[in-house]
């Protein structure tokens, strides 16, 4: 389980779906979402969303990256999309998210390559502890295990 839950926060921008998932996994969609709730109380989806939504959150604290540009990298079909699940998990935009962080740490100003981690701070996404996630790359399978 511990290797999906890396994958997701690792790879935020890649097809996180419970279908995908659950391939990567080996598993049925069914049975990946039994793990899901009984590991982390959420299903995949739900799940997938916070992780996306903590990851633009420390982009957007660490960069100054445009919105559309953190909605990419983190998975998100558009700014609007992000900035609703933004809404959801934090209650304030991410626009008003970014300017509380401001001064809280050094930003990157390095322009915008449109590749995941070709900025500093635009790397894995971490866990809420602070560590980094050391999850498998895109094109490892994601196993199961329970």
């Amino acid at each position: 389980m511990r290797r999906v839950v890396d994958h997701i926060t690792g790879h935020p921008d890649v097809d996180l779906s419970t279908a995908a998932l659950a391939a990567g996994a080996g598993v049925s969609e069914r049975h990946l979402t039994r793990l899901f709730l009984k590991h982390t109380g959420q299903a995949p989806g739900r799940f997938v969303r916070r992780a996306r939504t903590e990851a633009a959150a420390q982009l957007l604290a660490a960069t100054s990256l445009p919105m559309a540009a953190v909605a990419a990298r983190c998975g998100f079909g558009t700014a609007e999309t992000l900035r609703q699940a933004f809404v959801d998990l934090y209650g304030i935009p991410p626009s008003r998210y970014r300017l509380t962080q401001a001064g809280a740490q050094p930003r990157s100003s390095a322009p915008d390559t449109g590749e995941p981690g070709a900025e500093p701070g635009a790397g894995p996404a971490t866990e809420r502890r602070g560590g980094p996630t050391a999850g498998p790359t895109a094109d490892e399978p994601v196993t199961v295990a329970d």
